[in-house]
């Protein structure tokens, strides 16, 4: 679950952008514009807390475990513009810089998690600990996409993974993609005025094995229903430090349901997700003037239901799992501010 929150995290910031907007008689034109060779911080910051109730189904009466999880990360991402096209395309590589994470669940001891993905070492509570081959592991190299005026990701590129190539937390390389295209804004093509709302609705879920020469197996794998509507409005200007900024509501949603097999060592387990339902608001603030965003700032809550079942080897035995999670009004609060250039 926690990787699927962080991929979804993920996509949400590798989609940031620049905007342009001109005034056309009360109406503004909004268009994504880069600056070839452009390089620019975004600070994250990440709240997420909420009860898991797990029920273990292997016990005579199943036993159940409430916990209260909460984590509180921070990291800078690195936007670097590539290339601009002679059509205004541009081509956005992303970097995760150094990631600091706190940790409490339950009664357990909190961690303190620094996850450098670049160098590849991460420590809990100061011990070196191994990187995760899969979920946070993906994020040693830089993704890359190219991205349209309008707002319309034409091509988006993963990093080479360690362990699994074939599952990006949880997700396989072809529904990464997919969501990273539907979390992406798109801008009207008319010139809008305040109070105007636009919508985007994609499924996520739609077969693209065979057309792009992958085996049946994997087309019905990604059948799974999966949608994402997101809902944008300008709501007029505001202020943020000394720049007047263009303030334009989200508003969004994501049902979801997947049957995964994650890659463990020494483990066999088939991971049921879903139902699961994503809601998101908030607010991005653009800069008119530079052209760039300045704040995004993002709540999701989450409701999901998870089980997981299969073997695990341990001690040199083989102990059966069916394991049982939900939780409710899961809340996520994400903070992404642009550095400010001195």
């Amino acid at each position: 679950m926690t990787r699927r929150i962080v991929a979804a995290l993920a996509i949400l910031l590798i989609t940031a952008a620049s905007v342009h907007a001109q005034d056309l008689d009360g109406k503004v034109l909004l268009r994504y514009k880069w600056n070839a060779g452009e390089e620019v911080t975004l600070k994250v910051a990440n709240v997420s807390e909420g009860d898991m109730l797990t029920t273990d189904m292997t016990k005579e009466p199943p036993e159940e475990t409430d916990m209260y999880i909460k984590t509180v990360n921070s990291m800078p991402l690195y936007q670097t513009i590539e290339a601009v096209d002679e059509e205004g395309n541009g081509t956005i590589a992303y970097q995760m810089g150094i990631m600091e994470m706190d940790i409490t669940a339950g009664d357990k001891p909190p961690q303190h998690i620094i996850m450098d993905p670049v160098a590849k070492t991460m420590t809990v509570n100061g011990e070196p600990t191994p990187m995760p081959k899969t979920g946070l592991g993906y994020f040693g190299g830089s993704f890359r996409m190219v991205m349209t005026p309008l707002g319309e990701v034409l091509s988006f590129e993963a990093p080479e993974a360690e362990g699994n190539p074939s599952d990006i937390m949880g997700l396989s390389p072809r529904q990464f993609a997919q969501m990273a295209r539907a979390s992406q804004m798109q801008f009207p093509a008319e010139p809008i005025r305040e109070g105007y709302s636009w919508a985007q609705t994609v499924d996520l879920s739609a077969p693209q094995a065979a057309q792009e020469g992958g085996d049946a197996e994997a087309e019905a794998a990604e059948a799974a229903p999966m949608t994402m509507t997101m809902v944008y409005t300008l709501v007029g200007f505001e202020t943020v430090g000394e720049v007047e900024c263009a303030k334009i509501e989200i508003v969004g949603a994501m049902d979801m349901t997947m049957t995964v097999s994650p890659p463990m060592e020494n483990a066999d387990l088939t991971v049921q997700m879903g139902p699961a339902h994503f809601s998101m608001s908030g607010f991005t603030y653009f800069d008119p003037e530079a052209g760039c965003v300045v704040k995004t700032e993002l709540n999701q809550i989450m409701d999901l239901q998870q089980e997981t079942r299969g073997q695990v080897k341990a001690g040199g035995q083989t102990h059966d799992i069916n394991m049982i999670t939900t939780t409710e009004g899961f809340r996520q609060h994400t903070l992404v501010t642009r550095e400010r250039e001195e």
